[in-house]
């Protein structure tokens, strides 16, 4: 937890320091909903793709999110993610726990400290057909936007899932806001 909140800092003073005044802007009609298709690879450190074998599994996945922004800084949304493939996961008790296609279901709040840096956690549910988890998510995205309210987002974030096992996933976001 404690590096995770670390590498949260600092990235958010990278980019602190990167973003200063550029001038005047025109001021633009603010859009309350997003939306963003999401691709990624999710890294399952105590997962492995056969039974019997031990190590890591990267996950390919995707996503769909909705979004409602407050305000420019605060925002609610609904984070959705499906995993395409199936594997085993060793518990902490050396137990396997196989893992099949599951879907991860999250409510999270969302907080922009800087226009471009976002910062969201929450509570949310991983849904797989032999067992289900409770899950809570902490991530971050940067925001590059482009025209007509479109923007493209790296991100990552860390689920932990019941204290069974953890993930982590890196993602690229394709947005629109509406």
């Amino acid at each position: 937890m404690a590096k995770i909140i670390f590498m949260a800092f600092l990235v958010a003073c990278f980019v602190t320091l990167q973003v200063n005044g550029q001038g005047e802007e025109e001021p633009e009609v603010f859009k309350n909903h997003r939306i963003s298709l999401v691709i990624g690879h999710t890294h399952v450190p105590a997962g492995n793709p056969e039974v019997g074998r031990s190590g890591s599994v990267i996950v390919p996945s995707w996503g769909l999110d909705y979004e409602y922004w407050f305000t420019h800084r605060w925002a609610a949304g609904f984070h959705t993610d499906l995993e395409l493939v199936s594997y085993v996961v060793d518990n902490e008790e050396r137990q396997e726990l196989e893992r099949e296609q599951p879907v991860i279901i999250s409510i999270v709040g969302l907080f922009k400290p800087i226009p471009q840096l976002v910062l969201y956690m929450g509570p949310g549910v991983e849904l797989e057909q032999n067992e289900s988890f409770f899950v809570y998510r902490f991530g971050l995205e940067y925001e590059f936007e482009f025209g007509d309210h479109w923007d493209l987002s790296p991100g990552i974030f860390y689920d932990n899932k019941q204290g069974v096992y953890d993930a982590w996933a890196f993602g690229l976001a394709v947005g629109k806001r509406l």
